[in-house]
């Protein structure tokens, strides 16, 4: 430790001992450098042997060391060690002071022995010598071997350690505690670190053998006849022929000859060089020198010699000696095989405690005294089994073991708690107790004392809406007498949880309640302790819960029937481990602000604990803040039915106060509409009680047909079912039928929600039944013979404004060379592509039936007398249903006051300014889009509201809303009867008015709309306004081809879809032309057919649009970044933000299975049970908590009201 003062009697490590004594003064290793100095000159090529090392030194026995130990006269709290006697090479003081704090440390530890030395390495041989090359006259010499490399030299062990010494401390009976500030080392010194064996060297590499030698020599000449010899003539007498011959052979010869002695070589060894060319010369009847001859040739017959004209040809001859070889490379030397290893450590030394009595009588011990602290237990001081905030609680049976080798001091030793931010230790006796003293080794013992520790009062409350509950843990320590030090080993500690013995459990509230309404909330308040509590309990604890409201918003009732705005309910008595159950009545103000948020605050009280109040004290008890609560209600207005609204507003309990009153501003603002709210918190779901039948459940949607529903997107608590949004509320048959009867349905917000995406297709293609049995066809549903006979039945219901949801059997007959599946699949694609070319504009989901036996006598039947297979067609929502999905927007703040308000206009500014909200352009923009056709239709003809004013202009450009929305709407719509029909000449050519418009009221019902309503037909109606004439330009300009795909195809001649539809638009905006009494500025020529007015009307709109101009051939794109600029959005978030339902399902006719069928009507009937079953808990639990109105029980506004849920139309 880095505060130990030590006294040393340690015996010497080994290196010092070597060092002390001259034998390392040479370092290992040196000696090999010094012998590879006199290598160079020695004969031998071996290397040497590398040295032995030397043997390691041991260390050295430590000393003896015995001393005294005593309180100091000079530190308070530090010891006096006496030096009593020593045998060391170390003198130690006689005596030391040790200060306070401070340790001693005894040290006799043996040395430590010295580390292994290391074997040299032995030296590398040296090469061989390189061999002599060969020459001429001699051979070429071998090299010779390499050298042997050197053995390696031989380490040694590590040294053992010196053996520990003995050191004694004497101490008084009454000085045991010092002991705690002593300690005694006596180890064996440890043993030195194994050398290591020197390397070997490395053999020399053998020499090189001397290089061979090649040379060619002339061995001598040969003649061969020619043409000039003397004996040509003779010969020629005796024939040309053979002269001829012989004179040819013998050139061929030497030419071989002279080749021949070219190739080949010839090996020469030793000194046989003479000979070697002597027997080649003869080999090849070679002369070793010319000699010329003046006989005759063998040209010449008998002759055997050669003449002057002979030619003479040398022959060479090409010599060799061979290389020498190598010599070998020599060995490696020997490694040392035997392990070495570490010295052993020294034997530890003896450590001896002596404790002298009062009589002189001596006890001996190995070792000291060593208390630990095992377990405690903890009772709150009002033993109702909490530990609260502002209690006392007790530490008791501290059990305590010696585990060291000695009685423990006869001194007692203090014990308290170890402070905390929640423990704080009681002054004086209380908060300590004592450890008795001498305590056996190997004993433990419980101590009867005990130790009173506070809880700290909690200055903070607990956070809204949490129990208060923490956890601390409560540590014991001891402090040793003189030393002022606490003992070590009392780690142990317990963890308590600091909780209050009461709690607000199961608060109930309705999070919506309605102005001029009454309802009840409830609480229990649970006693989690093991003793009663209240004002008349044993205890005497008071109890109360506060609850408090704004003034302004309403009040409460208190215990004694009177409204007031805070309550402080008592409780007397709360028996142990139960709860009790507490009631409010609650009361909204008619005056209250609609959408606010009311805060209503449930405090709970507790006195303190132990709180001694005499009977005569008249003060106010302490009490302590237990639990907060904040409940936040939203005030809502009650539901009443209004004939004038044109629009519903659906809400729910989360619904924000400014996004409330944003909408209501754009609506009597900009668009001078009533709106009516319905809030799902208030009602329970979507559904009402009539009193003509109270069995039956009414939408309050199928109050609105025709007209605008708008529903919020936003998640909220409903009741006992969790986190819902609007579109798991609704009924998708419910909200089927309403759209199919003209509603328009506005989703704000829910364009990311997955269950308004599921409820969308369930509402486009609602299933009303299964498909797996005939049986489960409603019997209603027509049986159509012939796929012409369906397309005209729905188109009169078109017409006739009466197109319901409805399913129809379509009978198909079995093909014998096709599985009946096979068969179903190939009739329904019939099927699909004659819906889709006839009827683009509606929706519809086909399956195939299953053939049961025969139950009806007038049906179809085969053959075999069984009913044909059918198709079932589901005719759904069409195309034109207006149903569309935003995302979530940011509202538009606005500081001060709006003078945008029909409301605030003529208002002066008074006061510190305000900040409204006000809907943004790009919801405003959704909310004109979700305006009823007809609605849309009048405004953009008359620019005027239903009251007759003007469209307000000032916040929001409404009318260029209402005809970029148009222009978007008849733009989706040619574009679907273009593409779900196909691009083959299927449309009727419609020449006449009448058969034009047939065809729009069909096919293009929001176009029919717009161009034949009243408005727009009126007789001297006058030029167009130039907004309606944009919008019927831009429509023009649609029906053009879009794209350079449909450029080129509206040059084929089957592909006219386009061209034709072009004419009829084109003819219908004529008929409006007319119908318009344009007299004054149409001129004709003398034929009076050219309309010049009609042809400008018309060039106009072809100038929007253009072939080769990518920016302007997509008149769709055109209309999308006009409206984005005018919702101050990029076109990117203008379409992403916003999904009608013609464009989340574009497709007209779709054929699936009937395994499918059936999936899809049972997830529409599990849906519509949940709805169901979801709002009849919500009623349920409205009924017992709702209790009507302040005045007659119920609102009433306008004839008809709501009350739990009930809707009851009052009498004139």
């Amino acid at each position: 430790m880095s505060n130990d003062i030590r006294i040393i009697v340690d015996g010497l490590h080994g290196s010092d001992v070597a060092q002390r004594g001259g034998i390392r003064r040479v370092p290992s290793g040196t000696a090999n450098l010094n012998r590879a100095l006199v290598r160079a000159g020695e004969v031998s090529r071996d290397g040497q042997h590398g040295t032995r090392a030397t043997r390691a030194i041991p260390g050295s026995p430590a000393g003896t060391l015995a001393v005294e130990l005593s309180e100091s006269q000079e530190y308070a709290g530090g010891l006096h060690v006496a030096v009593i006697d020593f045998a060391s090479m170390q003198r130690p003081p006689s005596t030391v002071e040790v200060p306070a704090q401070c340790n001693i440390l005894l040290s006799a530890v043996g040395g430590s022995g010295e580390p292994g030395r290391a074997g040299g390495n032995g030296d590398d041989a040296m090469d061989g010598i390189p061999g002599v090359a060969a020459t001429r006259e001699s051979d070429a010499t071998s090299g010779t071997n390499g050298g042997r490399g050197g053995d390696a030299g031989e380490g040694t062990n590590g040294a053992d350690g010196g053996n520990g010494g003995t050191v004694q401390i004497i101490v008084n009976e009454h000085n045991i505690h010092l002991l705690l500030a002593a300690r005694m080392d006596v180890r064996g010194g440890q043993g030195g670190a194994p050398g290591r064996h020197g390397e070997p060297g490395r053999g020399g590499k053998g020499g090189n053998g001397g290089a061979g030698h090649d040379w060619v020599e002339e061995v001598g000449y040969r003649y061969d006849c020619t043409p000039n010899c003397i004996g040509y003539n003779v010969a020629a007498n005796s024939g040309s022929t053979t002269s001829l011959v012989r004179s040819g052979t013998s050139r061929l010869a030497s030419e071989m000859t002279q080749l021949v002695a070219h190739t080949r070589t010839q090996a020469v060894q030793g000194g046989n060089l003479q000979a070697m060319i002597a027997q080649v010369a003869a080999r090849y009847g070679a002369l070793r020198n010319p000699i010329i001859n003046n006989g005759f040739c063998r040209c010449v017959p008998g002759g055997s010699g050669h003449c002057i004209g002979c030619s003479s040809t040398p022959i060479r001859k090409h010599f060799s000696r061979e290389k020498a070889a190598n010599g070998r490379d020599g060995q490696t030397g020997n490694l040392v095989t035997v392990p070495l290893v570490p010295g052993l450590p020294g034997e530890n030394g003896t450590a001896e405690i002596i404790v002298v009595s009062r009589d002189n009588t001596e006890s001996r011990y190995r070792e000291c005294f060593n208390l630990e602290l095992l377990d405690f237990e903890v009772e709150d001081e009002n033993t109702d089994g909490i530990f609260e905030p502002g209690e006392h609680f007790f530490i008791r049976r501290i059990r305590i073991r010696n585990s060291g080798g000695m009685p423990s001091p006869i001194c007692g030793i203090p014990m308290t708690i170890i402070s905390s931010e929640w423990f704080r230790r009681v002054q004086g006796t209380q908060g300590s107790t004592f450890m008795p003293g001498s305590i056996p080794p190997g004993v433990t013992v419980t101590l009867e004392g005990t130790i009173k520790v506070f809880i700290q009062l909690c200055d903070d409350p607990p956070p809204l809406g949490t129990n208060f509950l923490t956890r601390e843990d409560i540590r014991v320590m001891a402090v040793m007498p003189w030393l002022n030090r606490t003992l070590p080993h009392f780690e142990f500690s317990k963890n308590i949880e600091i909780q209050y013995p009461i709690e607000l459990r199961k608060v109930e509230f309705l999070p919506n309640l309605a102005r001029a309404s009454q309802s009840s909330m409830t609480w229990e308040i649970y006693n989690k302790s093991v003793k009663e509590l209240g004002r008349s309990s044993r205890s005497g604890r008071p109890i109360e819960v506060d609850v408090s409201m704004p003034a302004d918003c309403g009040s409460l009732l208190s215990p004694e029937q009177e409204w007031t705005e805070s309550v402080v309910n008592e409780v007397e008595f709360l028996p142990l481990s139960s709860s009790m159950s507490m009631k409010q009545i609650i009361q909204i103000s008619p005056d209250a602000q609609n959408y606010r948020q009311l805060v209503l605050n449930l405090v709970l009280y507790l006195a303190v604990p132990n709180h001694n109040a005499t009977p005569e004290d008249d003060s106010p008890i302490p009490v302590s803040i237990v639990q907060k609560c904040e409940i936040r209600i939203q005030i809502s207005s009650s539901y009443h039915y209004n004939p004038r609204a044109d629009v519903l507003l659906v809400t729910n309990p989360k619904t924000p106060l400014f996004q409330y009153q944003a909408i209501q501003r754009f609506l009597i603002d900009s668009l001078d509409l009533e709106m009516d709210e319905w809030n799902v918190g208030l009602y329970g779901g979507l559904s009402y009680v009539s009193e003509e039948n109270t069995n039956v459940r009414d939408s309050v949607l199928s109050t609105y047909t025709g007209k605008v529903i708008v529903f919020l997107g936003n998640q909220f608590d409903f009741f006992k079912s969790g986190t819902r949004t609007i579109p798991q509320f609704c009924d998708s048959n419910t909200l089927a039928e309403v759209c199919a009867r003209g509603t328009s349905c506005l989703f704000l917000g829910s364009l990311r929600d997955p269950s308004y995406h599921k409820l969308l297709r369930d509402i486009l293609l609602p299933i009303p039944a299964n498909a797996s049995t005939a049986e489960a066809i409603p019997a209603a549903s027509a049986t159509i013979s012939n796929l012409g006979s369906l397309v005209k039945s729905i188109s009169q219901q078109i017409l006739f404004g009466s197109s319901s949801l409805s399913l129809y059997k379509i009978p198909i007959k079995g093909r014998w060379y096709r599985r009946e599946k096979e068969n179903h699949k190939s009739e329904a694609k019939k099927v699909l592509r004659y819906l889709r070319k006839n009827l683009p504009q509606e929706r519809f989901l086909v399956t195939a039936g299953i053939r049961q036996g025969n139950s009806d006598p007038n049906e179809k039947q085969d053959e075999a007398g069984n009913p044909l297979a059918s198709l079932i067609v589901l005719h759904g929502n069409a195309q034109r249903v207006l149903l569309r999905a935003t995302e979530s927007h940011a509202l538009e703040r606005v500081v001060g006051i709006d003078t945008t308000s029909q409301r605030n206009r003529n208002a002066t500014s008074t006061g510190p300014p305000t900040v409204q909200h006000r809907l943004n352009h790009y919801d405003a923009f959704m909310f004109v889009s979700s305006l009823p056709i007809v609605k849309r239709t009048e405004i953009a003809w008359t620019g005027l509201t239903s009251n007759g004013s003007p469209v307000s202009e000032y916040h929001f450009p409404t009318l260029q809303a209402v005809i970029l929305s148009l222009q978007l709407d008849i733009n989706r719509e040619i574009h679907t009867v273009l593409y779900q029909s196909g691009m083959t000449n299927s449309l009727p050519l419609a020449e006449e008015k009448h058969d034009i418009r047939y065809f729009l009221h069909l096919h293009l019902p929001i176009l029919a709309a717009l161009l034949y309503h009243p408005a727009a037909t009126a007789t001297g109606g006058g030029p167009l306004p130039s907004r309606m004439a944009s919008l019927l330009h831009y429509i023009e300009a649609s029906c053009l081809p879009q794209s350079k795909r449909e450029i080129a195809t509206s040059a084929i001649a089957i592909c006219r879809r386009r061209s034709k539809l072009q004419k009829i638009v084109k003819g219908a905006i004529n008929g409006l032309l007319m119908s318009r009494n344009l007299g004054n500025i149409i001129a004709t020529n003398a034929d009076g057919i050219t309309l010049a007015a009609q042809a400008q009307f018309h060039r106009d709109a072809k100038a929007l649009h253009s072939y080769r101009d990518r920016e302007k051939r997509n008149t769709h794109t055109v209309i999308v970044k006009r409206a984005a600029e005018m919702t101050r959005q990029s076109e990117f978030v203008f379409k992403a933000g916003c999904k009608t339902a013609r464009e989340e399902w574009p497709k007209t006719a779709v054929y699936v299975e009937s395994e499918e069928w059936d999936v899809r009507w049972r997830r529409i009937f599990e849906e519509g049970e949940r709805v169901e079953r979801e709002e009849r808990g919500a009623r349920e639990i409205l009924g017992t908590m709702v209790l009507g109105s302040r005045d007659v029980g119920e609102e009433n506004v306008g004839g008809a009201s709501v009350a739990n849920g009930r809707v009851t139309e009052l009498a004139s």
